[in-house]
């Protein structure tokens, strides 16, 4: 059996805290206040930070799915991601009905379901469902180069039609906007991201983590600062580029994952910190997704509260919450998914 890497464990428990806590931001009223204060350009500088859990994620579904094959076991991997988002959605269609009394018929809960809106954050399972259909293929072609060049190249250009357009283009000059290179293809950030955690598996780069992590808040500062000058007083705004696309969201993301995927390879890490970070990130999907139903409560008693001053006060007082009552809800989720899974497999003869 292959050895489980705690650094892994690391990167995607890191990655889950930071979903949960860039809906801070999301729920907190931060986008409709003024960029007029050091607390909300502090609130700006975290924010550019948390939005790399997306890409994250990514990172690490290219690092530790990059060896795949399109096999009858592989595609069966899908149905405790399934599963555990259909039941999710169940438990929030419940809230929607009783709580928010948002009437609908059961064909109008079921639309609901498979338009993927019934789980507020379920956009990623409807996203990730996609990728995992493609992924073996970029898998063929990206192991069907056999040199560092090649792969530089393969990497290079596919990265570079994604996420350079969010610095090169979009300048306006002469009161004309100028777009030098095809912005067409910057939706396609999943594909980016994950082929960048191909490369790293297969490469293995050994950058210090103090560097990487370094550099991951040098940019978070940088783009911070873009985002509070170009406010100009008034809401916050993505500045220079922005999404996930963003050339330094991206930058961001590949940093903090090097500083963070070789942790505990030396054997340093102690039974316990490796047992907690395992139990966690074993949950990510489900404590992401579940997240929702404590958003809920939590923003809709402390929002009031909640002004640029107060910020960080808030951020342990329902972040922190939210984080813990959502990984012991995905437990349970998690744990009938993985059982549902393993009996469709014996159901399609899958060892």
């Amino acid at each position: 059996m292959k050895k489980r890497e705690v650094g892994m464990d690391l990167v995607r428990s890191v990655a889950v805290i930071f979903v949960i806590s860039v809906h801070y931001f999301l729920n907190n009223g931060f986008y409709s206040k003024n960029m007029t204060s050091s607390s909300m350009f502090l609130a700006g500088c975290a924010r550019w930070l948390f939005f790399t859990s997306v890409p994250l994620f990514l990172l690490i579904t290219g690092y530790l799915r990059g060896e795949d094959r399109p096999t009858k076991k592989y595609y069966c991997g899908i149905v405790k991601i399934l599963t555990s988002w259909l039941i999710i959605s169940v438990i929030s269609i419940y809230f929607w009905n009783y709580f928010d009394h948002m009437e609908n018929s059961f064909i109008g809960w079921v639309a609901h379901v498979l338009d993927y809106k019934s789980a507020n954050y379920s956009w990623y399972v409807e996203m990730y469902v996609g990728l995992f259909l493609i992924l073996p293929y970029m898998n063929l072609a990206f192991h069907s180069i056999e040199t560092r060049k090649g792969h530089n190249l393969m990497v290079g250009s596919i990265c570079g039609m994604i996420f350079l357009p969010s610095v090169i283009n979009g300048w306006i000059v002469g009161g004309v906007t100028l777009n030098i290179i095809p912005n067409y293809w910057t939706s396609l950030y999943p594909f980016g991201f994950y082929l960048i955690g191909c490369y790293i598996r297969k490469y293995r780069p050994k950058i210090p983590a103090w560097y990487c992590l370094g550099m991951a808040l040098l940019l978070c500062l940088f783009k911070g600062t873009l985002t509070y000058i170009t406010a100009e007083g008034k809401w916050f705004g993505d500045g220079l580029g922005g999404g996930y696309s963003d050339l330094f969201v991206a930058a961001t993301s590949v940093f903090i994952f090097l500083g963070l995927y070789r942790f505990g390879e030396k054997g340093n890490v102690g039974k316990v910190p490796a047992r907690i970070l395992r139990f966690v990130s074993t949950l990510t999907l489900e404590t992401y997704l579940i997240s929702w139903v404590f958003d809920r409560f939590f923003y809709g008693e402390f929002k009031k509260y909640m002004v640029p001053g107060t910020y960080l006060e808030y951020y342990i007082k329902v972040c922190i919450p939210i984080m813990v009552l959502s990984v012991l809800a995905a437990y349970p989720i998690s744990w009938v998914s993985g059982k549902i899974a393993k009996l469709f497999k014996r159901i399609v003869h899958v060892n």
